[in-house]
């Protein structure tokens, strides 16, 4: 009897049963107007995720802000304006949120429209390794990981942007 091909096969067969057992998982947040901040939050730091992420995020947003020179026109109102606005916890996240999250990441965010399936990539053009991925339903967002099991404390929340595998596992995953 070989021990060295018994260990290859166990070890092979533990990693198919990892691999197949994997799967995309919405985890849900607050619909509470600052769903975009929490969303991101948690996939930038699950580990830490607390109830006052939100805030964290708006702060970390204002704060990139102030020290970033941004094209003209992006925010369409006034940079002072728009601090102002994005600092009040009723004032909801869109897509200039996710491409100053982006950047100031660095990494790209692919936001999965439920109602159409269609994905709108932020950072895509600046060629970031990695890929978050948050699913929006017209008025909502929340993230999207990949887990073996319901506990968060497992979540797979950055893939490779070339990834397109988990693309499409996402995609298909908010299609049901």
């Amino acid at each position: 009897f070989n021990y060295q091909n018994l260990k290859k096969l166990i070890q092979k067969n533990i990693n198919y049963t990892i691999n197949t057992i994997m799967e995309p998982l919405r985890r849900f947040v607050d619909a509470d107007n600052s769903c975009l901040f929490s969303s991101i939050g948690y996939l930038i730091d699950n580990k830490n995720f607390t109830e006052t992420t939100k805030l964290q995020y708006r702060q970390l947003l204002v704060n990139y802000l102030e020290d970033t020179e941004l094209p003209q026109g992006m925010l369409e109102v006034p940079k002072a304006d728009y601090i102002e606005n994005i600092q009040n916890p009723s004032t909801w996240g869109g897509a200039i949120e996710l491409k100053l999250f982006s950047d100031m990441f660095q990494v790209e965010i692919a936001s999965i429209d439920v109602q159409s399936n269609r994905v709108d990539i932020f950072g895509q053009d600046k060629n970031y390794p990695q890929r978050l991925y948050v699913l929006y339903n017209g008025v909502h967002y929340d993230p999207l990981v990949m887990a073996y099991t319901e506990d968060s404390t497992d979540d797979i929340t950055s893939f490779a942007s070339d990834d397109n595998q988990t693309l499409i596992a996402f995609q298909e995953y908010v299609k049901i």
